[in-house]
């Protein structure tokens, strides 16, 4: 995986494009409160400082030299702003330069993570509920660094060979030549796969066939990249 930044290319404008850039930033970030919800300055802080910044230059620029230290000052505090919102950004970008983007911040090239990807996940329990027909619960043990657990169920037969996680982290479908026939107990209309994305390890399944095996297999995610797919565990659901 990725890692996408904003640039703070901003610090080297000319002093007359400054508080235009800021101005967009401002739009951009506080604009869409859904994407940045908490940015570390009140907008209407974050708009004094570029209104200070604006009145302090135009006293510079007619009042001589007296007026430079406060200049500087009110220059100083907005890029310092500036920075701490483009930290801000960052946090929520996850690879996409849209999110940079739209903050009003140029994104950066994307460079490779030193995080390492996860490795193949162990410990996998498929269980039945035993209140509730129909149900599974499926688990794994925790592994350092994963931010998230994808888990794999599928009814009636394990997951086909054919399915893989490639080295770039995506699900390849690759052709399969000589396919398994299906499960002589299951009708065609009830072989179903379901992909859990929640983050958590836990996975709980509902409204499954009862007296009919189900598999499971989980990978991990995390900024490194995605992890292979595990060994897959079974049950008989009730």
């Amino acid at each position: 995986m990725t890692v996408i930044k904003c640039l703070l290319t901003f610090k080297k404008l000319r002093i007359s494009d400054r508080s235009y850039f800021a101005s967009g930033v401002k739009d951009g970030v506080y604009g869409n409160s859904t994407v940045f919800p908490t940015p570390p300055l009140l907008e209407a802080d974050f708009e004094g400082l570029i209104n200070n910044f604006t009145a302090k230059r135009s006293l510079y620029e007619n009042g001589g030299m007296a007026q430079k230290p406060a200049w500087n000052a009110a220059n100083q505090a907005l890029m310092d702003a500036l920075v701490q919102t483009a930290q801000y950004v960052d946090t929520l970008v996850n690879g996409d330069e849209n999110v940079v983007i739209l903050a009003g911040y140029r994104p950066s090239k994307a460079y490779p993570s030193n995080v390492a990807k996860p490795t193949k996940v162990q410990g996998v329990t498929l269980k039945r509920d035993a209140e509730v027909s129909g149900k599974l619960i499926a688990d794994c043990t925790a592994q350092a660094g994963v931010n998230a657990y994808v888990c794999i169920l599928t009814q009636g037969s394990p997951m086909p060979p054919n399915i893989v996680i490639s080295e770039q982290g995506q699900m390849v479908i690759e052709e399969d030549l000589n396919p398994a026939p299906p499960p002589a107990n299951a009708a065609a209309n009830n072989i179903r796969t379901i992909i859990d994305f929640n983050q958590n390890r836990r996975k709980e399944f509902t409204g499954l066939l009862p007296l009919t095996t189900y598999y499971a297999v989980f990978f991990g995610i995390n900024a490194g990249g995605v992890g292979s797919l595990s060994d897959p565990s079974s049950v008989v659901c009730l």
